[in-house]
């Protein structure tokens, strides 16, 4: 599928050449596809009026965080329904589903959307990839997903769309704040040995790069700011994972202080499988 808010159209939806301005000109007519996503009942033109991928029966569409199923290729007897609300990005705006568990182990294995249209089922890679149940070890076809590069991406998405780039993670009753993140720059290399499969070198891996601070009591809003929500077990590990990255480093590289607060740069990567 294409990438969350499908950022790699975004040329062909907003370009400046308009295929009427020359129309008497073939050479200055640049701009000959549609500039909005179209309806149609094939595979190819599976999207609704809101430009987004609808769930196919007996199909499963891959995309960079989730796998998008239909309701009716899962055994429902396997899998049970949270009664919660959870907000989540995963379709690329502030939405709401009903996170959706392993029947065995409970673990979060994706979340349930209920449109008017259709009723579909995003399974989240990294979930299924950490799941006790659900995949075995040695046919982990989706072990390069975890929670670092699920909130890595999903910081290297919304910033690029929105513009915007202070963030606070938040577990996903909203009732407690983990980080303030600030994006320092969403295209960078960083050398990691912690890879899958596990290598003694290391290798240049694309990542994000920010500055964090470690929310302990009250949240300090500086600017404007979105809101990125995780399961609270989630969260810890994100903080974790920051903290790691950079420990290696003198504190005058890591460390910057901003009106009385402690700012960490830390680096969380989009890519864990060796190439």
């Amino acid at each position: 599928m294409p990438s969350l808010y499908w950022q790699e159209l975004a040329d062909f939806w907003f370009c400046d050449h308009q295929p009427d301005l020359h129309a008497e000109s073939s050479e200055h007519n640049l701009c000959t596809h549609k500039h909005t996503p179209s309806s149609g009942k094939n595979l190819l033109e599976q999207f609704s009026g809101r430009g987004s991928i609808c769930a196919v029966e007996d199909v499963c569409f891959a995309g960079k965080l989730t796998l998008l199923v239909h309701t009716s290729n899962v055994d429902s007897h396997k899998v049970v329904e949270d009664q919660a609300i959870y907000p989540s990005k995963v379709r690329g705006a502030n939405e709401f589903a009903h996170p959706l568990r392993c029947a065995t182990c409970f673990h979060l294995l994706g979340l349930h959307f209920r449109t008017p249209e259709n009723s579909e089922l995003h399974l989240l890679s990294h979930c299924l990839s950490t799941s006790p149940c659900v995949v075995h070890p040695s046919r982990n076809l989706l072990r390069q997903f975890s929670v670092e590069t699920h909130a890595a991406f999903l910081l290297k998405a919304t910033s690029s769309a929105h513009g915007c780039y202070r963030y606070r993670i938040v577990d996903d009753t909203l009732a407690h704040a983990y980080l303030q993140i600030t994006v320092l720059n969403a295209d960078v290399a960083v050398q990691s040995n912690m890879l899958v499969p596990p290598c003694d070198s290391t290798t240049l891996v694309p990542a994000v790069k920010v500055l964090y601070l470690v929310c302990t009591d009250k949240l300090t809003v500086v600017g404007y700011e979105e809101t990125l929500c995780l399961p609270s077990e989630e969260c810890v590990e994100v903080v974790h994972t920051l903290q790691r990255s950079t420990k290696a480093l003198p504190d005058e590289e890591r460390i910057f202080k901003q009106n009385q607060t402690t700012l960490i740069v830390g680096y969380l990567r989009l890519l864990l499988e060796k190439d």
